[in-house]
C-alpha cells in the first residue's frame, strides 16, 4: 500500500555541493522531471493497453458464441481493431518524446502529447476488453480485471486530461511555450553504481 504524508523541512539547508543544478533552475528542474513522468506514464499506460488487447483477443478466440469465436464477428473484429490503432498511435508518441528527451532536444509538449494519447489508448482496450469479457471481466480471478482497474490511474496520473490540453494547446498556439523551462543539470547515466546518486 502507497502512503502519503506532510513533510516539513524548517530552518533546512542543502550544501551547494549536494544542490542539483544552478541557484534558481530550481522549478525548471521540477518541470523536466514533471516531463520525465509524464513518458514514464505513457509507456506504462501503453504496456498496459498491449496487455488489455492480447487478453481480449486471447479470450475472443478462444469464446465461443453460438458456435463461432467471439473474434469472428464483425463488431468483435472493429472493436478491436480501433484499440489497435489507438494503442499502436500511442506508441509511435511515446517513443517519439522518449527519442527527444534521450537527445536532450524540448520534449515537454511532445510528453503532454504522448501522455494525453497513451491514458486514451488505455482507455480504449480496456473498455472492450471488459465488454468482450462480461461478468468475466469484473472476476478478480481473470487478470483483464486488475489490468484494466489501472485505466483510470494512468488518466489522472503526471496531470489530468484539462492539464494535458491546456500545456498542449497553449505551445500550439504560441501562448506559453512548453520548452521554456530549460535546465543545465543533466541526470547521471551509465553509471557502474547504476546512476544511484
Amino acid at each position: 500500500m502507497t502512503r502519503s504524508c506532510e513533510v516539513m523541512l524548517q530552518d533546512f539547508e542543502v550544501p551547494v555541493q549536494n544542490r542539483l543544478g544552478a541557484e534558481g533552475e530550481g522549478f525548471a528542474l521540477a518541470m523536466h522531471a514533471i516531463q520525465a513522468g509524464r513518458v514514464s506514464v505513457a509507456a506504462r499506460a501503453v504496456g498496459i493497453a498491449r496487455a488489455c488487447l492480447e487478453e481480449a483477443m486471447r479470450y475472443a478466440q478462444d469464446r465461443p458464441i453460438r458456435g463461432q469465436p467471439l473474434a469472428s464477428y464483425q463488431m468483435t473484429q472493429s472493436a478491436l481493431a480501433d484499440a489497435l490503432v489507438a494503442v499502436e498511435g500511442a506508441r509511435l508518441m511515446t517513443w517519439h518524446a522518449a527519442t527527444l528527451m534521450d537527445r536532450d532536444l524540448p520534449a515537454n509538449r511532445v510528453a503532454a502529447q504522448a501522455k494525453l494519447a497513451a491514458s486514451f489508448a488505455l482507455k480504449q482496450p480496456a473498455s472492450t476488453a471488459q465488454e468482450l469479457f462480461g461478468g468475466c471481466g469484473l472476476a478478480s480471478e481473470y487478470r483483464i480485471a486488475r489490468l484494466t482497474s489501472y485505466a483510470h490511474v494512468f488518466l489522472v496520473g503526471e496531470g489530468a486530461p484539462a492539464v494535458q490540453r491546456i500545456l498542449i494547446a497553449e505551445d500550439a498556439l504560441g501562448i506559453k511555450n512548453a520548452g521554456r523551462h530549460r535546465v543545465s543539470y543533466r541526470y547521471p547515466r551509465g553509471r557502474e553504481d547504476g546512476g544511484r546518486v
